[in-house]
């Protein structure tokens, strides 16, 4: 079986959950750490006071993954995208595992759009307008790897950027 490391960056709504739900249903023996999830277990988190913190906690939690030999699938967020990067290329390296990073990009235009539908059904989202939409795209688009694969989740459905995503994987 395959080992590796899976990082998806993408803006907001472009699609890095969806697909990478759609992953975990297929593969085996795939864990997808979440820094989100951890800092809502802190009761007072601040970002900048907690950050590091979270960050050491995850990091700790994927070696200790990758040690009983389990696959990672993570969603990069702009704002800790290079830190991710290169810890991820150093565990994957350290650990033989391969390392992939893809991008899963849609028009500026697309992703407000779909802010605009989860703003208004009430979703969980880590931003509610467009000028904080904005902050988080234009970093997305400074820290990216610019020589990653890109899909785009406009042109492509979930499920065929899934299987596309698979064959790297496995290749």
């Amino acid at each position: 079986m395959d080992k590796y490391i899976l990082m998806i960056g993408g803006p907001i709504c472009a699609g890095k959950t969806t697909v990478s739900d759609l992953i975990l249903k297929k593969e085996k023996r795939l864990f997808r750490p979440s820094f989100d999830k951890l800092k809502v277990q802190l009761s007072d988190f601040e970002a900048e006071k907690d950050r590091a913190l979270i960050m050491d906690l995850l990091f700790v939690l994927c070696k200790e993954l990758v040690n009983k030999d389990i696959s990672i699938i993570v969603e990069g967020s702009a704002s800790i995208m290079n830190e991710m990067r290169e810890f991820y290329t150093s565990l994957a390296k350290t650990k033989g595992y391969k390392y992939v990073e893809v991008n899963i990009e849609a028009s500026r235009e697309e992703l407000l759009r779909r802010l605009a539908i989860r703003v208004a059904e009430g979703k969980s989202v880590s931003v509610n307008n467009e000028e904080q939409f904005m902050i988080r795209y234009n970093k997305y688009l400074e820290k990216r790897d610019p020589n990653c694969q890109v899909f785009s989740s406009e042109t492509n459905t979930a499920d065929e950027i899934t299987d596309s995503i698979i064959q790297l994987l496995h290749q």
